[in-house]
């Protein structure tokens, strides 16, 4: 079991920043995306995680942002112009952590849209001091749309969650296959067993693009539970829409959604699909 304080002192925070709408290759909204929308959520984010200096169990937060120079709509703290793909951008700023292993008590490592709540800060840190130095207690990253919070990895979907589970605060914390939150957030104990076990050296796509890569790759060593039956008890907040007809009733239903809507658009007139992918950037 972990013996850490009842409180960090101090927290290293990254924020992945990049946006290049210019680019040949893409890398989803932080290419095609309007680019006042996009300052609107990345300042926000930075907002939130100062907020979070507020709180009694944070402690003090040294927050950088880590982008490319040229390729950002906010200042950046560390340049990292020096990788060939941005896509291996969370790689490379999570190899950076890594240098400063013993100056913090815990890691945050996060995208540039995603919102984390005190609450969640406060559940990691509490399931810390009793758990196992391989098991994390991993947030859900929900999004809201009109009010209503959207899971992303719906209960019971099997190509998601494994069937390894306990009882935690009352409720079921069950192993998701997906490690995808677009956040990592770790004691220095569990970070220091991350660089262990893990090749710090790899680049590459094991899920998703670079970014969700480089969490599962960062992920590896651990069993990452999560709320299963109370999806809204442990989160992060996606600030952005992954596709705007999913979570309106049930975002089980998403994958066949996605499917059938492939299929209408090989029948839509150009016109149509030009105003669908404008959509999509706003």
């Amino acid at each position: 079991m972990n013996t850490l304080p009842q409180s960090p002192k101090n927290v290293l925070c990254y924020i992945n920043h990049y946006y290049d709408p210019n680019s040949k290759t893409p890398y989803f909204k932080s290419t095609c995306q309007k680019s006042h929308v996009r300052r609107g959520f990345v300042e926000n984010t930075i907002e939130r995680i100062k907020e979070l200096e507020k709180t009694s169990e944070v402690g003090k937060i040294d927050l950088k942002v880590c982008g490319v120079k040229d390729r950002n709509l906010v200042p950046i703290d560390i340049d990292f112009s020096f990788i060939q793909n941005p896509q291996f951008l969370v790689f490379e700023t999570l190899c950076q952590m890594a240098k400063h292993l013993d100056g913090y008590d815990y890691f945050m490592n996060i995208e540039d849209d995603i919102l984390v709540p005190p609450e969640t800060f406060k559940n990691i840190v509490k399931f810390d001091r009793h758990s196992y130095i391989n098991e994390c207690l991993h947030p859900n990253r929900i999004e809201v749309w009109n009010g209503k919070k959207v899971p992303l990895d719906p209960r019971g979907e099997p190509r998601i969650w494994t069937l390894q589970e306990k009882r935690y605060e009352g409720r079921t914390i069950r192993v998701a296959l997906n490690p995808h939150s677009a956040v990592l957030i770790l004691s220095r104990e569990k970070f220091g067993y991350c660089i262990d076990n893990i090749d710090v050296n790899f680049r590459g796509f094991i899920t998703g693009g670079g970014m969700a890569s480089a969490y599962a790759h960062f992920h590896k060593p651990f069993s990452l539970y999560r709320p299963y039956n109370d999806l809204e008890f442990h989160v992060v907040i996606h600030q952005d829409r992954i596709h705007p007809c999913w979570g309106l009733k049930s975002v089980q239903g998403r994958f066949t959604k996605v499917n059938i809507k492939k299929k209408i658009k090989l029948f839509l007139p150009p016109f149509l699909v030009m105003t669908y992918k404008k959509l999509l950037r706003e």
